[in-house]
Formats: C-alpha cells, sequence, structure tokens
C-alpha cells in the first residue's frame, strides 16, 4: 500500500512528480519584463484572478478613454512577492484618478451633502496609477476613535481619501458585484474647510453618501478603508 504513495503512474517518486508539476507551473507563469508594458499586467492577473480591475475594467466601467494614460498604467508598483501576500484580501486596481465631481456626474448613486459642494476634494483629481484597496475593512477597526484607528493601522497600508474611496466602491459593485461598505462607514484622509473629517458610506438602496463627520469619536459602524503603501517610489515606477 506503501507503494502506491510513494510512486506515481509512471514509476517516478512523489517528490519528483510534485518537483516536475511545479517546472511546469513555473514555465507556464508569466513574468515581469523591463521592455514589455503588458507583462506587468499579464503576471498581475495571473496572481490576483477576479481580485484585479484592470484597464479594461475601468473602462467598461467608467467610460472615460481620454482619461486613461498608458504611461501611468503602463507599470505596476508592487512587486510579485506583495501581490502574492495580498491576493485574497485586495483588490489590485487601476485608478483613473477621476474626481468626486466626475464620479457624481457619471453615477447617479454618488449623494453628497450640499455642505461640500465646492470643496477642494470634491474637485481635485489624482494621476493614474495602480492601487491595493483592501476589499474589507478589518473588524478591529470598528468602533475606535481616529487616533485608536490611526495605532492599529500597519505602517504597510494607508488611508484612502474620498475620492479613492468612492472610485474603488462604484467599480466593485459594478464590475464584481461587490458591495463595499454595505452599511458601513469609513475615515478618508480627506477635511472639508471647516475642518470636519468626510465619511463615505453607508452604501444601501442604491445610495453611496459623503457626509461631515463631527470630531473623531467613535461609532460601532464607522471603520477605515485602506490600501498598500506602494513597493516602488514613483519616480521609479512611472518612467518606463
Amino acid at each position: 500500500m506503501d507503494d502506491v504513495f510513494e510512486t506515481s503512474r509512471d514509476g517516478r517518486s512523489l517528490s519528483e512528480g510534485l518537483l516536475s508539476y511545479a517546472e511546469l507551473m513555473e514555465e507556464q507563469s508569466p513574468r515581469f519584463s523591463q521592455t514589455d508594458p503588458d507583462s506587468g499586467q499579464t503576471l498581475a492577473r495571473w496572481i490576483m484572478g477576479a481580485n484585479m480591475l484592470g484597464t479594461s475594467d475601468v473602462l467598461e466601467c467608467f467610460r472615460c478613454v481620454d482619461a486613461v494614460d498608458r504611461f501611468d498604467l503602463a507599470s505596476i508598483p508592487y512587486s510579485e512577492a506583495t501581490l502574492e501576500a495580498c491576493a485574497y484580501t485586495h483588490l489590485l486596481v487601476a485608478d483613473l484618478g477621476l474626481s468626486v465631481q466626475t464620479l457624481r456626474r457619471r453615477s447617479y448613486v454618488v449623494r453628497m451633502k450640499q455642505v461640500f459642494e465646492g470643496e477642494a476634494f470634491v474637485t481635485r483629481s489624482e494621476p493614474a496609477t495602480w492601487r491595493l484597496i483592501r476589499r474589507e475593512i478589518p473588524v478591529d477597526y470598528f468602533d475606535k476613535t481616529s487616533d485608536e484607528q490611526r495605532l492599529l493601522l500597519p505602517s504597510s497600508e494607508q488611508l484612502l481619501s474620498a475620492r479613492q474611496v468612492v472610485y474603488v466602491t462604484l467599480l466593485a459593485s459594478q464590475m464584481l458585484g461587490l458591495k463595499l461598505l454595505d452599511g458601513q462607514l469609513t475615515r478618508t484622509s480627506d477635511h472639508d474647510q471647516k475642518d470636519r473629517r468626510v465619511i463615505v458610506g453607508p452604501y444601501n438602496e442604491h445610495r453611496l453618501r459623503l457626509s461631515p463627520w463631527y470630531g473623531e469619536a467613535h461609532h460601532r459602524n464607522l471603520g477605515l478603508m485602506t490600501a498598500r503603501k506602494p513597493d516602488f517610489p514613483r519616480t521609479v515606477w512611472s518612467s518606463f
């Protein structure tokens, strides 16, 4: 009976068979190429699977061909090891940098308090880039003050802006059927002119709300959406 488990059908040992399988997977797996900008996305798709929302996804969702800067999105600022570590916990997102104002025009679900009209965080756009954004807010982040949440934040993660939260929430909902912030709220890195923290959420009944938060007190449904910091400085990975 032991022989059945120690040898394969072609007479090789189990360890030899596993090694051959590993070599086959290695041969089939794509690798980053310094000369082919698309190779990074090919490898990322191999690793992330359905948790990658690439350029084709964002174009279908937001229908803004002119906003895609191939130069900015040519290289992914995360190592292969980082992508593998985040493959099941994060979304790899091609972020076109669309402003909240633009996103409101493209989606009727975004609802914003009138006091935010004309605020800098509403009209601000950002350079296109890739982001690794957590799929779910960790349970430990809820019902904490701002200072308590900041202490829990790993050095490898960073807080999202309101624009980034709205962008990924709309994208994940339309392309993956994944409802982020379902019954939840998140603090963002933005403040309004009165220095009130901008809160995004909840995403209920086809409405995604942006509201001011008075003070830094805790709330049982108020968490923290975060993204992985890039492994490579922009001056390195954008100069392809």
